[in-house]
C-alpha cells in the first residue's frame, strides 16, 4: 500500500470513529421543537434555537458540577495516574470531535447544499451533536472531581478544571451563535446588506490558568500524565 492510501485510510478510520463517538454520546432531548417558519434563514435559526434549548436543559448539570467540592468520598483508586491519564484522553478525543460536527461535509449534510433544501432532522441532529459534546465534558469532569486518588487529589481537580474552558466556549458559542443569526436573518429578510458574513466555528481550547496549575502541581509530585 502506498504512502498516499495509508495516510487515506488512516484518516477515513479516524474521521468513522468520530462519528461513532459523536453517535454515542448525542444528546436526545425530551422533545424536539420546530421550526418557527421555513423562510430564509429558517435552518440557522432553528440550529441556534435547539442548541440553545439542550444547553439550558444540561444546565442544572452544569451548576452539579461547578459547586461540587473536590473533596472526593470513598476508597482510592488503585491506579490513580492511569485514571488521570483516562479522563485527559477522553477529554481531548471529546474536544476533537468539533473538528468533525464542523467538518463542511458534515454540515452540508444537514444544510443541504447549494440549491438544495436543508434537512430538518439532520440540523436537530447536528445541534444534539454539539450538546452531547457539552454534556461529555461535564461528565467527565463531574467523575474525575467525585474520584478519589489519594495524594493525587489536587491533580484530579486540576484534571477536572481543564473541562471548563471548553464547557464555558460552547456555552458562549451558543448564546453567541443565537444573537449572530437572528441579526444576519432580520437583515437578509429586510433586505438590508449583510454587515458580518455567518460562520458557524467552534473552536475549543483549555484555559492557560488550568493548565498551568495542572503542570505546577505535577511537577511537585514528580508525575506524567
Amino acid at each position: 500500500m502506498s504512502m498516499f492510501k495509508q495516510l487515506f485510510s488512516k484518516a477515513a478510520r479516524q474521521h468513522q470513529q468520530a462519528l461513532e463517538m459523536l453517535e454515542h454520546i448525542v444528546y436526545v432531548p425530551s422533545h424536539l421543537g420546530t421550526p418557527v417558519d421555513h423562510d430564509a434563514g429558517w435552518e440557522y435559526l432553528y440550529l441556534a434555537a435547539e442548541l440553545a434549548r439542550s444547553i439550558e436543559a444540561l444546565e442544572p448539570t452544569r451548576l452539579e458540577f461547578v459547586n461540587m467540592s473536590g473533596a472526593a468520598s470513598g476508597p482510592a483508586v488503585a491506579d490513580p495516574i492511569g485514571e488521570l491519564k483516562h479522563a485527559m484522553e477522553t477529554m481531548t478525543t471529546t474536544v476533537a470531535l468539533t473538528e468533525t460536527v464542523f467538518s463542511p461535509a458534515h454540515m452540508e449534510g444537514a444544510f443541504g447544499p447549494p440549491g438544495v433544501a436543508a434537512n430538518e432532522a439532520a440540523i436537530a441532529h447536528v445541534a444534539g451533536e454539539v450538546a452531547g459534546i457539552y454534556q461529555n465534558l461535564i461528565h467527565v469532569a463531574m467523575d474525575v472531581k467525585s474520584t478519589n486518588f489519594g495524594k493525587y487529589q489536587a491533580l484530579g481537580n486540576d484534571v477536572a478544571d481543564l473541562c471548563l474552558g471548553p464547557i464555558n466556549q460552547i456555552r458562549a458559542f451558543s448564546t453567541t451563535l443565537s444573537e449572530n443569526v437572528q441579526r444576519v436573518v432580520d437583515e437578509v429578510r429586510g433586505g438590508k446588506p449583510q454587515q458580518t458574513p455567518l460562520q458557524l466555528v467552534l473552536t475549543l481550547t483549555v484555559e492557560d490558568d488550568a493548565l498551568q496549575r495542572l503542570r505546577k502541581d505535577m511537577a511537585s509530585f514528580g508525575a506524567s500524565i
